[in-house]
């Protein structure tokens, strides 16, 4: 198409800055000139690289208004492109001096401005959607970032999230003194062993010695309210017609009712066999009054053993000082204890809970018997013992002892058990107790000697059960009450958590 007023304007007037303008045939010259070199040119060069494609400028034109060009970046024509690529640039075809022009003219032709386009890439428009698609991708890129950012929090919150509660136990300083507990109150485990051993001692010959049978007995009145006195010498008759009697007057105690219940009076007497000789040293047994017999009151007065009825005899005997043979006696005595107590200890039902104690046992020493050597010369001491030792479970003991001090609530419905070291602790039963009466517990007590530290204690089952899922500000005093402690600190991770995990997630430390 023509540019219009073309062939209006002179042509030394088409130029506001009057310079000379080439003629149209002068520029369809240059033009075909041009075209044929760079055609040519171009052929070489792919030749040259095996028809790699040659790279062109993309440009985007603007004109304005008034068909004068808008200054804007230099084009990067074919020639400039092979002086870029190393390559020798083309060169253009001599041009009339007078035809050539150094500032671009105010009107262009547009035949040769289309031509010299032909060079050109045009430049890409971006339209609305493809940047709106571009921006698009931009958005899911970052959401997906996003999202994978809180995937990897959450998981780390959960994989890593924990807590440790940190206690520091409520110390309690007991020096007990013949402190009274019932065996009934703490739970305990009784083992029974019997052993024997035996003694020789040298003799002076022998003596002829009638020795009558002790022991004691209780003596029952379950006849009415009343009180029976017994004379001294009163008999006392077991079931194989042995006689017995009384070494003093006593009076036995009317019965009583507690609770509903008949509760017979009773008083403890020693008794004596009626003849010397060892065939009236018997065990524990009970005997009839026959001077009740045929009355009412034989078979309501009545008596049982307390202790063996023993040390019976009638005959000779080794010439031994009463010194020697109490001397002797006792060191056999020992022997034995210490032989039945190594036994014991191989059969402590549960160490991690039950504990022997010192003299937390009961000792049956049955007769010792004295055996002549024929020649005279020697004597052998023979004794048996059956000791039954009570395991005592060492938290009981701890919390039952503060009880029995007054130290904590008595009845108290907390989880919270109580250790200490039990060691230096001496128990004592009465002196008069037998292994037969360990049947009853609630009538059995025993005294506790000795000073110890007791700590409170609450297994960690029980503070994750308490605490888990709880605020931290609440969680603190849930575990004082529980504890008994007013030192507790608690740690949650990771940091940022406030709320304690659940309870496998959390771990008890003890201070």
């Amino acid at each position: 198409m023509k540019e219009p007023f073309y062939n209006i304007i002179p042509d030394d007037k088409r130029s506001i800055r009057n310079i000379p303008i080439p003629s149209r045939e002068q520029k369809e010259s240059i033009t075909q000139k041009l075209t044929e070199a760079e055609n040519a040119y171009i052929a070489e060069v792919t030749e040259e690289h095996e028809a790699e494609p040659i790279p062109v400028h993309k440009k985007k034109i603007t004109p304005s208004m008034d068909g004068i060009k808008k200054p804007g970046k230099k084009r990067k024509y074919v020639s400039e492109v092979a002086e870029q690529e190393d390559v020798e640039p083309l060169k253009a075809p001599e041009v009339p001096k007078e035809s050539a022009y150094e500032v671009e003219p105010a009107f262009v032709d547009k035949e040769f401005y289309e031509e010299e386009e032909k060079f050109v890439e045009p430049a890409a428009t971006e339209s609305f959607e493809s940047w709106k698609k571009d921006t698009k991708k931009g958005y899911v890129f970052w959401i997906l970032c996003g999202g994978a950012l809180a995937l990897v929090f959450i998981a780390i919150s959960y994989l890593f999230t924990g807590a440790t509660i940190t206690l520091s136990p409520k110390k309690y300083d007991i020096e007990a003194n013949t402190t009274k507990i019932y065996l009934s109150d703490i739970a305990h485990k009784k083992v029974e062993v019997k052993v024997s051993d035996e003694m020789t001692v040298p003799v002076d010959g022998t003596v002829q010695v009638e020795r009558k049978a002790t022991g004691t007995v209780v003596l029952y009145n379950a006849f009415n309210s009343s009180e029976q006195k017994l004379v001294a010498n009163t008999r006392l008759e077991t079931s194989t017609g042995k006689i017995f009697r009384l070494t003093k007057a006593v009076t036995i105690p009317g019965q009583k009712t507690v609770s509903g219940k008949a509760v017979p009076g009773s008083v403890e007497v020693t008794i004596e066999a009626d003849k010397a000789g060892s065939e009236y040293n018997v065990s524990f047994q009970d005997f009839t009054l026959p001077a009740y017999k045929g009355t009412p009151r034989y078979d309501k007065i009545y008596a049982r053993s307390k202790t063996a009825v023993d040390n019976g005899y009638l005959g000779a005997v080794p010439n031994l000082g009463t010194k020697d043979v109490a001397s002797t006696t006792q060191t056999l005595k020992e022997t034995l204890l210490q032989k039945a107590l190594e036994e014991t200890e191989d059969e402590n039902p549960d160490s991690k809970i039950y504990a022997l104690l010192n003299d937390s046992y009961v000792a049956d020493y049955g007769t010792i018997e004295q055996v002549v050597s024929k020649d005279g010369k020697k004597v052998t001491f023979k004794g048996t013992l059956t000791l039954t030792s009570i395991f005592m479970s060492s938290e009981d003991l701890s919390k039952s002892i503060l009880k029995a001090e007054n130290m904590i609530k008595t009845g108290s419905s907390t989880p919270i058990t109580y250790s200490g070291d039990t060691s230096m602790l001496r128990i004592a039963f009465p002196k008069d107790i037998a292994s037969s009466d360990l049947a009853d517990t609630s009538k059995v007590y025993f005294t506790v000697s000795g000073t110890s530290s007791i700590y409170t204690m609450v297994s960690e089952e029980t503070v994750a059960q308490a605490v888990s899922n709880l605020k931290k500000d609440r969680a603190i005093p849930v575990l004082q009450e529980l504890t008994d402690s007013p030192n507790v600190t608690v740690s949650i991770w990771p940091w940022w958590k406030s709320t304690i995990p659940s309870k496998d997630r959390i771990r008890l430390k003890i201070k």
